[in-house]
């Protein structure tokens, strides 16, 4: 795998732990992640590491390969659609990602 590709692959766990982290916060009132968010962030990051398509980039929603359960894609799809009008600020580049 290419440094480029592992940064990558570094960023998509990073957002994604803040959307989960976001989600558990305003739904849970958690600071830190209750144990059905940790249980998607794992899931979540399991699928990221074993992607056939991390080196094209693609993103779930477009991707030819639907590797979450039908359980999982749901409870994400809340995740998603609830953060969706948020703007986060990324903690470690100061930039806004757009959900």
């Amino acid at each position: 795998m290419t440094s480029d590709t592992e940064q990558y692959i570094s960023e998509r766990k990073s957002s994604t732990e803040s959307i989960i982290s976001v989600y558990c916060r305003k739904n849970h009132g958690r600071t830190d992640l209750c144990g059905e968010c940790r249980e998607l962030r794992d899931y979540a990051f399991g699928r990221i590491d074993d992607c056939r398509n991390n080196g094209c980039r693609t993103r779930c929603k477009g991707c030819p390969t639907h590797c979450y359960s039908s359980e999982m894609d749901m409870r994400m799809s809340e995740v998603l659609n609830s953060c969706r009008p948020t703007i986060i600020l990324h903690p470690g580049r100061y930039r806004r990602i757009y959900l």
